[in-house]
C-alpha cells in the first residue's frame, strides 16, 4: 500500500477514534462541521504514528 494511501486511511481511523466511533457522515453537518474535527497537528501526528506502526507490523511479517 502506498504511503499516501496509508496516511489517508489512518487519518480516518484516528478521526473515528477521537469522535468515539461515530460515522464519517456526521462530520458533514454544516452546523457543526468545524467542531468535530481535531486540530490539524493532531491528525498529522496520529496518522504518522499509526502508519509507522502498520509499516512495522508489515515488514515483520514479511521477514518470517
Amino acid at each position: 500500500m502506498p504511503l499516501e494511501e496509508a496516511l489517508r486511511l489512518s487519518r480516518y481511523s484516528a478521526l473515528d477514534l477521537q469522535r468515539g466511533g461515530q460515522s464519517h457522515a456526521h462530520t458533514h453537518s454544516k452546523r457543526n462541521k468545524v467542531t468535530h474535527w481535531p486540530a490539524p497537528d493532531k491528525i498529522t501526528v496520529l496518522a504518522l504514528l499509526e502508519s509507522l506502526l502498520h509499516a512495522g507490523k508489515t515488514s515483520d511479517s514479511e521477514r518470517t
